[in-house]
């Protein structure tokens, strides 16, 4: 065989070989993730008051940070509104942050 094509396909070989390697010793398995406790903080809801995520302590939690000029922001609540409807029971909240307005 050519000595110019075996010399690239052996480089890419371990290039891809060390790719696949480090992506999997760096991925963290969804459920450790979601069995971690949150921060707690806390923040003002539209009436001012204070709300903090130890509230929810137990329920599975989509935290939204969005903004009113954010077009896809506005286009993907009516469908987080559908979710959390649908999955309430289950223990799912969203929660919606505006970083611009209350």
């Amino acid at each position: 065989m050519n000595k110019k094509i075996i010399l690239p396909a052996i480089i890419a070989f371990i290039a891809l070989a060390a790719g696949i390697f480090f992506q999997r010793a760096t991925q963290t398995p969804v459920e450790s993730v979601a069995a971690q406790p949150a921060l707690d903080f806390s923040f003002p809801d539209v009436n001012d008051k204070m709300l903090a995520i130890s509230d929810w302590r137990g329920k599975v939690l989509v935290i939204n940070f969005w903004a009113t000029w954010c077009a896809p922001c506005l286009q993907e609540i009516p469908e987080f509104m559908k979710l959390q409807a649908e999955y309430q029971a289950r223990g799912l909240q969203f929660i919606g942050v505006a970083i611009d307005e209350k």
